[in-house]
């Protein structure tokens, strides 16, 4: 983590924020301990945090949360962070022994399931940098066409952009070309230390799922960003620790399905997106009970048309959008060398209408 982070772009305490009479009330948070960094200016380069603690500046909150890895962890359930994902530590082991810890299973077991999630992913984020490249009936890189449009985007450069629900980071990687700084936000910190090395430039060994509890490794190197421009934070993208009006572009790629509620992501896309400035978001709305809310569902056979709608109207959020581009784009998850899944992933890039009060004399 950049050690100027906290004055160049507050991070909120997702704990004591909240509305009163006096309005939206939020406590930054500022670096009480470092433990381990890089650079400085003895090194002549920006001091980077790797392991570190933040602290609310609320007197009566305190709250206190960690740096791992150079990834500020600003969760408001540390306990459940600790008991379900520092297995993602396991990442720094090589794939080959992951595979035969792995292939003891059960199927569902922790383990499994983690190097299920990041071959996919990985696959469908830098397939197209992989050695070897994803076979199967979906090879290559599953996520091309959404790629090529997000880095389409490097033409309008911003300040500050931020993807929520980053993942492995290809998103990140494309919109660091036209942001000076670029904020990745993801709860799975596996995801976030894929990111966090192939983003530096390293390359990256992983398990890559073969057929059921059999992988085989594989490697993805990838042109380095700028070590100030990209800035990871493991929170969740239903309630980020971002101060709002922070970013002129903000994007979601094929996070709609994946929480709780649709109509909820999107005011948080909204609140942390200036006036007159831009949002990408994609969904193949692909609504599945236990993750989705039955309420948290855009309505009806077209959801494509309700997120329009949604946003042209202003509806729940703080204003209205005037949508520039939609498309319809392939999105294909490689499993394994024998299945796949393919879906059509809506993408829709719009501007937020800026409001303008008359003048009266």
């Amino acid at each position: 983590m950049r050690a100027d982070l906290p004055a160049l772009l507050p991070l909120v305490c997702p704990v004591c924020r909240h509305v009163s009479a006096r309005g939206r009330e939020i406590y930054t948070l500022s670096v009480a301990l470092v433990l381990r960094s890089t650079g400085g200016e003895d090194e002549g380069s920006p001091e980077d945090i790797e392991e570190g603690i933040l602290v609310c500046d609320n007197p009566l909150c305190g709250r206190r949360y960690p740096i791992l890895h150079g990834i500020p962890i600003v969760l408001p359930d540390l306990t459940s962070f600790a008991t379900n994902q520092l297995l993602a530590l396991s990442c720094f082991d090589e794939p080959e022994t992951l595979a035969v810890l792995a292939a003891a299973g059960p199927d569902d077991a922790a383990l499994p399931r983690m190097l299920e999630y990041l071959s996919i992913y990985l696959d469908a984020h830098f397939g197209d940098y992989a050695v070897p490249p994803p076979d199967g009936p979906e090879p290559g890189c599953g996520g091309t066409m959404q790629w090529q449009a997000v880095e389409a985007r490097k033409l309008v450069t911003v300040e500050r952009t931020v993807e929520l629900g980053c993942g492995v980071g290809r998103g990140l990687h494309a919109l660091s070309q036209g942001a000076e700084l670029t904020v990745g936000v993801e709860m799975n910190f596996a995801a976030l230390l894929y990111a966090h090395w192939i983003l530096r430039g390293e390359t990256v060994r992983y398990a890559r799922r073969s057929i059921g509890r059999h992988y085989a490794p594989a490697s993805i190197h990838v042109p380095a960003v700028s070590s100030t421009s990209v800035q990871l934070i493991c929170g969740d993208a239903l309630d980020p620790p971002l101060a709002p009006d922070s970013f002129q572009r903000v994007v979601s790629l094929n996070v709609l399905d994946s929480l709780q509620s649709a109509p909820q992501h999107l005011a948080v896309v909204d609140g942390l997106c200036v006036p007159g400035g831009e949002i990408l978001v994609a969904s193949p709305f692909a609504w599945q009970s236990g993750v989705v809310a039955e309420e948290g569902r855009l309505g009806g056979a077209d959801p494509a048309a309700t997120l329009h709608e949604l946003l042209t109207t202003g509806t729940g959020l703080s204003g209205s959008y005037a949508i520039g581009d939609c498309r319809e784009l392939r999105w294909k998850l490689r499993r394994d060398s024998r299945s796949a899944v393919s879906y059509l992933t809506h993408l829709v890039r719009a501007h937020k209408n800026i409001i303008t009060v008359p003048f009266h004399r």
